[in-house]
């Protein structure tokens, strides 16, 4: 029944900057606490045991073989981050009842979110991938209970999502002129460009 919160100590984290409202929304180990993983073939951040909750913090993996930021386990929160991937893999790979809410999830050539597991809950998050191509969602799977995802944006993915998801996704955005997979379209946008961010040029993206 208890949590277990990994956030940053105060005033360290990247909500409590000084120019937060103007910073670029990028992964900037010099706007608050950043952790970098530069391992090879394998994932860079396995969580383990329930009740685990990641906040404000920024998680990069930096090597192409390495599978994904992070893998989570059953119960995990991962709320107001930002998760970067240089290339390769995704940004996530979801084991069961993981939520993501109000994140950053950025592949500089690769995947975006990978989910294994039942009851995923993705909320208020950009997902994007400089240089077009990966797929934004894959079900590697058809969920027993299928996943939600509401006032998200998928960007600039070769296929942005795949799969059934919950009735309850809604209110989302994609770069692609329809959705795919099904499901994903009610109440969405679509043809989202990068003119709607402020910018998303190779090593100095801006995903505001």
């Amino acid at each position: 029944g208890f949590t277990v919160t990994m956030r940053p100590a105060s005033g360290q984290g990247i909500k409590d900057h000084a120019n937060r409202l103007t910073n670029a929304l990028r992964w900037d180990a010099s706007l608050g606490a950043a952790l970098t993983n530069s391992a090879s073939y394998a994932d860079a951040y396995v969580l383990s045991g329930t009740g685990l909750v990641l906040q404000d913090l920024q998680l990069r993996a930096t090597h192409a073989t390495a599978g994904c930021v992070v893998r989570p386990s059953s119960g995990l929160t991962i709320s107001r981050c930002i998760l970067w991937k240089s290339s390769g893999g995704y940004a996530v790979t979801q084991a069961s009842n993981v939520t993501i809410n109000d994140s950053l999830l950025v592949n500089g050539n690769g995947g975006g979110v990978q989910v294994v597991g039942d009851n995923v809950a993705v909320d208020n998050c950009t997902i994007a991938t400089v240089a077009a191509g990966g797929t934004g969602v894959q079900q590697s799977y058809t969920p027993s209970i299928p996943s939600r995802f509401r006032n998200t944006v998928f960007w600039n993915f070769g296929t942005d999502v795949q799969g059934t998801t919950s009735a309850s996704t809604t209110n989302n955005a994609t770069s692609k002129a329809s959705f795919g997979g099904t499901g994903w379209g009610t109440s969405g946008q679509t043809s989202v460009t990068s003119a709607d961010f402020e910018n998303v040029s190779s090593g100095t993206e801006d995903f505001r």
